[in-house]
């Protein structure tokens, strides 16, 4: 069972939490053209979630808390990936954005899997996002995974 499918029946079991899948690779913002799009909102409970062809996908969170944060696919090439918060560096490569900015990154040198993750608190109306350094994924099990853990 994939890692994907896992974490939807453990969903589906646990009523009452914030949280949210985006997943499936569509690309990025035409103008935030560092600003992973996804194919879909698999699960949201307790976010604002605003899905934009010019500006790619942005999560608010609705409640200040400890969550899980995890970002997971598959490159098509060397990259680097990760999560931001409240940046406004939207058409620059993730590991060059201000590092307060950064949740979380990691890059590779070549076609891999990859997951950036981290807990930390977030403060209500913070702005979440999957950045990139621009280059391609595959659609092979790409998702945007935020959960409230306290």
């Amino acid at each position: 069972m994939s890692l994907l499918r896992r974490i939807l029946s453990l969903e589906k079991n646990t009523p009452g939490k914030q949280r949210l899948i985006l997943d499936g690779y569509n690309g990025y913002g035409s103008t935030n053209t560092k600003i992973q799009r996804f194919d879909s909102i698999r699960i949201n409970v307790g976010f604002s979630v605003t899905q934009s062809v010019a500006d790619g996908d942005s999560v608010k969170v609705l409640e200040s808390g400890w969550y899980a944060l995890a970002f997971n696919g598959t490159t098509a090439g060397a990259n680097a990936y990760g999560i931001s918060i409240n940046t406004s560096q939207l058409t620059t490569n993730i590991q060059s954005i201000t590092s307060a900015d950064i949740a979380c990154y990691a890059s590779s040198a070549g076609a891999v899997g990859f997951n950036a993750s981290r807990t930390m608190f977030l403060n209500k109306y913070d702005i979440v996002r999957a950045h990139h350094a621009g280059s391609a994924l595959t659609d092979n099990g790409t998702f945007l995974s935020i959960e409230r853990v306290r």
